[in-house]
């Protein structure tokens, strides 16, 4: 019987704890409290699963879910308040608390308070993922089902606008973008960046067990971030077809059981969707590369009055920020006007209209107003998650788990594209970045069966719970 481990070598059972913390009852327990218990574990399950569903949904729909799991988490709080203690025992999320204390802290010295307070320290109100899903990470792979289950959704619109159903999109959801893109209810590069990470899950799926379902859904992410027209997710996913890929062999090396033809079959699947996809979307992704080799054109020639012009502004005002605050930053929300001014001042044949009220990259724009104190806080969060996500023993026995211990990719997925996006000022993305560091955390109980009758008879890879003594 294999047991979890916690990142950085802390051995924790979250189902230890449950078993200490949710069956400490007080001596005057009665059936109707067993009933309430019984039931608000499972809605606390449900509640979670709808608020992955909802993620990949319009910002309104991610919010209120968010709001709902987290109403059902604390009315458990008291009978299973002692598990969140182990939350406190891990590196990623004492990283988080810091850096989002840090940039509440620097809204003290930025240019424009209520930007920093409104647009980038309140988004970090999406660190209550980690309290809503952490009691629930026994069901990851139910999780993140539900998760990938609502860019299906998101993928039939897509369908709908390229079957000319466009105007149908827009008046249900109330969207404006330009024709070149297939973006259905999603904006092009919010849904482009969150589309980054589920194909990161499916890749990590489909190079760890293989299967149907990983395959399928790998190539349908592909169409969908192809058609969606988004370059900085392209390039992401790319990303993740190559670490996918490394994986793969590294797996195969050591006797993980994938074939050889398993894996010639699903190189031929991919490769003929690619053919396929680009045949049927040629024209309208040969529309943004020819607009992107204009603007580098364009750019080279001075003219920065482009998208990817913009880009090179923002990114090269973000440098002087740091160069001229190194250590704290301008401040959360004193990008924009600083920014502004400092181009202003500094090169006036440039318009400040181009400087937008981020600097469409993440570690850019955290370093422009947390400084160096900021970069160094987002670094570790994010690589304490990964690794945690990557050492974490997510298995059953000697079976892997596909879908549950791929949650790392998809997160390093949505990283990348983050270097083209900013993934914590906007609702749209940042719910992605949490949920899927969500995601990577806590050691479920391997080989063990669910011994507290609140919970549903089976969690993923195990077996029905036992009756309780008595």
């Amino acid at each position: 019987m294999s047991t979890g481990r916690w990142s950085f070598r802390r051995s924790i059972d979250i189902q230890r704890e449950f078993d200490r913390h949710a069956l400490a009852l007080p001596p005057w327990q009665s059936p109707a409290l067993g009933f309430i218990l019984r039931w608000a574990a499972k809605a606390h399950l449900l509640g979670g699963l709808v608020m992955c569903f909802c993620a990949s949904m319009p910002a309104s729909y991610a919010e209120i879910s968010t709001g709902i799991a987290m109403g059902l988490a604390g009315l458990r709080l008291s009978w299973i308040g002692g598990v969140y203690l182990q939350l406190l025992r891990a590196p990623a999320f004492l990283f988080a608390l810091a850096w989002g204390l840090w940039m509440f802290l620097s809204i003290q010295w930025s240019p424009d308070r209520t930007a920093g307070l409104i647009t980038e320290a309140g988004q970090w109100r999406w660190i209550l993922a980690f309290f809503a899903l952490f009691p629930l990470l026994p069901f990851r792979r139910a999780l993140i089902g539900a998760y990938l289950s609502g860019f299906v959704l998101g993928h039939v619109a897509q369908a709908i606008d390229a079957a000319g159903g466009a105007q149908v999109v827009q008046a249900v959801f109330g969207l404006s973008r330009g024709d070149d893109r297939i973006a259905g209810y999603w904006g092009a590069v919010a849904g482009g960046t969150a589309l980054a990470g589920a194909l990161g899950l499916h890749v990590g799926a489909l190079a760890s067990t293989g299967g149907k379902v990983p395959l399928a859904g790998t190539v349908l992410t592909l169409l969908g971030l192809v058609a969606i027209g988004t370059r900085g997710a392209w390039v992401a996913g790319a990303a993740v077809l190559a670490i996918g890929a490394v994986w793969w062999f590294r797996r195969r090396r050591n006797a993980v059981r994938t074939s050889k033809r398993g894996a010639g079959v699903a190189a031929l699947v991919l490769l003929a969707a690619f053919a396929a996809g680009g045949v049927a979307l040629w024209p309208r992704v040969n529309t943004r590369i020819e607009q992107a080799r204009r603007e580098l054109s364009t750019a080279a020639a001075g003219n920065l009055d482009t998208n990817i012009g913009a880009r090179l502004v923002m990114w090269q005002e973000a440098w002087h920020a740091l160069r001229t605050h190194p250590v704290v930053g301008l401040g959360a929300g004193g990008y924009q006007p600083w920014a502004r001014a400092h181009l202003h001042a500094h090169d006036p044949a440039i318009s400040p209209r181009v400087v937008h009220a981020h600097a469409h990259g993440t570690p850019v724009h955290i370093a422009a107003t947390q400084g160096a104190v900021g970069l160094v806080l987002f670094g570790g969060f994010v690589a304490c998650s990964v690794r945690a996500g990557r050492k974490a023993r997510i298995a059953s026995g000697d079976r892997d788990d596909g879908y549950a211990g791929a949650a790392w990719l998809g997160l390093v997925g949505l990283l990348i594209a983050g270097l083209f996006e900013t993934l914590h000022t906007g609702s749209r993305v940042a719910v992605h970045l949490w949920i899927l560091a969500a995601l990577c955390h806590s050691p479920r109980p391997a080989s063990r069966p669910v011994r507290w009758r609140g919970w549903p008879a089976r969690a993923e890879g195990q077996s029905s719970p036992r009756p309780l003594p008595g």
